[in-house]
């Protein structure tokens, strides 16, 4: 599995990054897009050389939420839940008015 990075530059010059001596033996592939451009590590990349890339890259490089964002629903938001859910309820009462058998 190779390791993924997304990197963003609004004058989309990522000539630095992609001609780095230490970073270029270690690029498998790359797509490039409007500013931003996508790196693909190859699995055997020193832990060094991905520290020297956060070092000297980090402000470039951005999380994968950042191109994909959250769409999870939110409560009360985009659904609104039942007020009264009988089967729970039904559960709930029968357990609590049961008696504890001892093990």
């Amino acid at each position: 599995m190779t390791n993924t990075y997304i990197l963003k530059d609004e004058q989309n010059n990522f000539d630095e990054f992609l001609n780095d001596k230490n970073l270029k033996k270690y690029i498998e592939g790359k797509l490039s897009y409007n500013g931003h451009v996508i790196i693909f590590l190859s699995e055997n990349t020193p832990s060094d050389t991905q520290s020297y890339m956060m070092l000297k890259y980090g402000d470039m490089i951005k999380d994968l939420s950042y191109m994909v964002p959250d769409r999870s629903p939110v409560m009360f938001e985009d659904y609104w839940p039942e007020t009264e859910n009988k089967f729970t309820k039904y559960i709930y009462e029968n357990t609590r008015n049961s008696k504890r058998r001892k093990v």
